[in-house]
């Protein structure tokens, strides 16, 4: 599909010599049959003296001229009866005002689209008018076959506004809605099997959010515009010739997925759309995983609370009625227990209070190996054999 302005001014090049012959000054269009006639090269007064090359001489709209087989394909314009009639009737699709049935205003036309191939309308550039938000001012209007042209106005079919302004949801929604449960309920499964483990759980994110995305391709190749429809773009997508087709954060519209296709910009606008949604979805996954990592990680804390707590049970009834190995002094210089002393409940809770229970701990064990050593030491003098006869006893 082509825009009528970015001909004007292209070059005209003979296939049969490779020569420029002509330039683009003006386009044709029957706006009854909704076709373009022909492009004219040469105004010559802009009736029938201009000189005219018709649609069906056009070998090619190329990117930088458009090619015709020779010189002869370029004619005087009365001498084609429907370029003449046309061109007699004066009538100018640039600038006519452009109605709904009911004598609303969408604009007025800036601008033609049409099928390089066939010729054929497609749409209307329009700018002013109820829709002209959408786009910076520009809006997309589809050229149904049963458009009415007249002298003064273009009167668009109800079913076209309608289509404008319908707002349909996409296939897709049910798909990022199963995505992202399973991500909540892998998240959540992690973090009540781990607890503690932010790796795994972590992984389990990244598998859920994997799945969500290759769900959304599936659906963006199967939906094409009835797939980005209804969503939200993520970004602003812009056409070559600067036409902004949707803005970061519009819901997207048949007409922008219409004008997308148009300008080739349909994947462009469809990855807007599933940025948007996949930034949604992946935010709620995101958000799903932190609560439960940090439930996992409350969980952990408080285990270790309570193992600390069972710790230090453990370490005062080790303690208690044990045998201070030498002085623990309390923070203020207050002996706490005096070596020789037997540690009672009451020493503990007092050394738990002041964080003395290592130092007690250590006391307790210092007094308890000393008498175990005291005790081997005796025990292996009392022992002893008789020494016999060595080396060293030997007389002199």
């Amino acid at each position: 599909m082509i825009k009528g302005k970015e001909l004007l001014g292209k070059n005209i090049v003979t296939i049969d010599t490779g020569q420029r012959v002509e330039t683009v000054h003006d386009l044709v269009f029957d706006p009854q049959a909704n076709q373009l006639l022909g492009l004219i090269v040469e105004e010559g007064g802009w009736f029938r003296a201009a000189k005219a090359v018709r649609f069906e001489s056009v070998r090619s709209f190329g990117e930088d001229a458009i090619m015709i087989a020779d010189h002869s394909a370029i004619i005087r314009a009365k001498d084609d009866d429907r370029l003449a009639r046309v061109m007699d009737a004066d009538l100018n699709l640039i600038g006519l005002t452009l109605l709904t049935e009911s004598g609303q205003k969408l604009g007025r036309i800036v601008d033609v689209y049409f099928d390089e191939r066939t010729g054929r309308v497609e749409g209307y550039e329009a700018t002013g008018g109820f829709l002209s938000d959408l786009s910076q001012g520009r809006t997309f209007i589809p050229g149904p076959a049963d458009i009415q042209i007249g002298t003064d106005a273009a009167i668009v079919p109800t079913h076209v506004v309608a289509a404008m302004n319908a707002q349909r949801k996409g296939g897709i929604v049910g798909a990022f809605q199963d995505a992202r449960d399973n991500v909540r309920d892998s998240v959540q499964d992690a973090a009540g099997a781990v607890k503690g483990s932010y790796e795994h759980a972590a992984q389990d994110v990244r598998e859920g959010v994997t799945g969500l995305g290759a769900a959304v391709r599936e659906q963006v190749t199967g939906q094409g515009q009835a797939y980005v429809v209804g969503k939200q773009a993520s970004h602003e997508i812009v056409a070559e010739d600067g036409t902004v087709i949707v803005r970061a954060g519009e819901t997207i519209t048949p007409l922008h997925a219409e004008v997308a296709e148009w300008h080739g910009k349909l994947g462009a606008l469809g990855a807007a759309a599933t940025g948007g949604a996949v930034a949604g979805a992946y935010r709620e996954a995101a958000d799903t995983a932190r609560q439960g990592l940090q439930t996992a990680s409350s969980n952990v804390r408080e285990n270790l609370e309570d193992l600390s707590q069972a710790s230090r049970v453990r370490q005062k009834e080790y303690v208690t009625g044990r045998t201070a190995g030498y002085d623990v002094n309390l923070p203020d210089g207050d002996v706490l227990i005096r070596q020789g002393e037997t540690i009672t409940p009451a020493h503990a809770d007092r050394a738990e209070a002041d964080g003395l229970l290592a130092a007690l701990i250590t006391a307790a064990t210092t007094a308890s190996v000393s008498r175990a050593y005291s005790s081997t030491v005796n025990r292996l003098q009392g022992d002893r054999p008789a020494a016999e006869p060595g080396l060293d006893d030997r007389p002199e």
